[in-house]
């Protein structure tokens, strides 16, 4: 019996270089829409993997619809998907999960790493770089231990997590069948390693209030002012909130109008909900079918609506809280006490949820920061959470615990 220590003298002889792949990585720009630098990112994943698992396949996406700035639809091309799978034969199958793409555009300010001790900056580096690097540290680690001739494993790799994931969902919801459960990496909830235990659900719902365009000095009368009437239907939008328990409604950005002497014929409103549950959802959009008819049988004025496809909630019930106390015991007897918490933010575990796959998704490196030029992880946490996963499903694949 080849034993766990064997994947723990791995880790610890590999920390340097690990740390030197994960900044070569975030020096490379992702940004969800920036397509070349997703492909250079996809490429350079594949060689760590390629010599030592069956099959490594880069996925097109389909492309993915969003209502323009000027009210029309345009298709959004997506990057590649990578999908890598191992000993697909095996008894026990899990899936992890992670995402290529950073919030950072390729004209962004932020763009290249810097080192100071044990703390690491850089685009990327928690969210999820890191976590692609914990990812394969743990899963390279385990090669060292008979838990690798037990297990089988498939890892998907999305480039549009970041912007909801709609190009890469099919897949996810297909890699999701026949495994016994789902680790997702990205970063933890803070520096002492805590994870996310249930999630709200989020949509994104766009919409176009239309008016008439008139000429403000000589035709007031008779234009039809979409700014006024989307302002209208904003109010009625933001006093939703507060009516349920955990709802919330961000109205986040609005846009319209052209020169301040035409009577704008066009106004776009883009809003984010979260929820608890799947009735707040459908309390919501009665709500907003209301709205929309009450414009729709106005004269001269439309409010034409978009939804794209929702996260639903991710519930700390069932497998996820089975699997989250089991990672947590994990964790205490590697000598590190974690906990975790609730929270209103999403991620791929909602849609592997969704499919029906119970999943913990904040096992990857710890740091702060993310989605600003603050950006930074801890350099040791790419060891200590490798060593969590590792140790994880070394467990299992001996049969220590079940699912």
């Amino acid at each position: 019996m080849k034993e766990f220590s064997a994947a723990k003298k791995w880790l610890d002889a590999h920390e340097q270089a690990l740390l030197d792949t994960l900044i070569a990585w975030a020096n490379i720009n992702s940004g969800s829409s920036n397509l070349v630098g997703l492909k250079k990112q996809a490429e350079a994943v594949v060689p760590v993997y390629e010599s030592w698992v069956d099959d490594i396949t880069l996925h097109s996406l389909p492309s993915y619809m969003q209502i323009n700035e000027q009210g029309h639809k345009q298709a959004m091309e997506a990057g590649p998907l990578i999908s890598i799978t191992h000993q697909a034969q095996a008894k026990k199958q899990i899936l992890l999960s992670g995402h290529i793409d950073t919030v950072f555009a390729a004209d962004d300010a932020f763009q290249e790493t810097n080192t100071q001790g044990n703390i690491l900056r850089g685009p990327g580096v928690a969210d999820m770089k890191g976590g692609l690097i914990v990812m394969y540290a743990a899963l390279r680690a385990l090669q060292e231990t008979d838990a690798a001739e037990k297990l089988g494993w498939q890892i998907i790799l999305n480039p549009d997590e970041e912007i909801g994931s709609f190009s890469s969902r099919k897949h996810l919801i297909d890699a999701a069948k026949n495994k016994d459960f789902g680790l997702v990496f990205e970063p933890a909830l803070d520096e002492q390693g805590n994870l996310v235990g249930a999630r709200k659900g989020s949509s994104k719902i766009t919409l176009m209030a239309r008016g008439k365009a008139a000429h403000a000095g000589r035709d007031f009368a008779q234009g039809a002012n979409a700014i006024v009437a989307m302002a209208q239907v904003v109010q009625a939008l933001h006093s939703l909130n507060g009516k349920r328990d955990g709802f919330i409604l961000n109205v986040g950005k609005i846009t319209g109008g052209t020169a301040i002497n035409i009577v704008p014929d066009l106004a776009i409103v883009r809003v984010n909900i979260r929820y608890d549950n799947i009735d707040d959802l459908r309390w919501f959009k009665n709500k907003l079918d209301s709205i929309s008819l009450h414009w729709k049988q106005k004269e001269d004025y439309d409010l034409e609506i978009q939804e794209q496809p929702s996260r639903e909630p991710k519930p700390l019930i069932a497998g996820n809280a089975k699997l989250m106390g089991q990672v947590i015991a994990t964790s205490a007897a590697l000598g590190h006490n974690i906990n975790y918490k609730a929270t209103g933010g999403v991620s791929d575990g909602n849609i592997l949820w969704q499919a029906g796959l119970a999943n913990v998704d904040t096992l990857g490196v710890c740091g702060g920061g993310l989605h600003s030029d603050q950006e930074y992880m801890l350099v040791d946490s790419i060891v200590m959470r490798a060593e969590l996963t590792a140790k994880l499903l070394y467990d299992y694949a001996h049969d220590e615990w079940k699912i």
